[in-house]
């Protein structure tokens, strides 16, 4: 089956997706019977690994983070 989420991005609802999403009433990683995400859903396989390639590339890791001074910069 697929959730409400994945409904909203099939049908390029943006308004519904952010709705459901600031209600934190849907699991956002969660799966469809076909194994796709709604993020895969509403981009498409190709552009949805390169959007998370790129958010994981500017993720602040464990040992960045405990790097940090009292100013906050690495």
């Amino acid at each position: 089956g697929r959730s409400p989420l994945h409904s909203a991005a099939q049908s390029g609802s943006v308004a519904t997706v952010k709705t459901l999403l600031d209600l934190n009433v849907v699991g956002v990683n969660e799966a469809d019977a076909a194994g796709a995400t709604a993020l895969c859903t509403a981009l498409g396989a190709a552009e949805a690994n390169k959007q998370l390639r790129r958010h994981w590339k500017a993720w602040v890791r464990e040992e960045e983070y405990s790097g940090m001074g009292g100013d906050g910069r690495l």
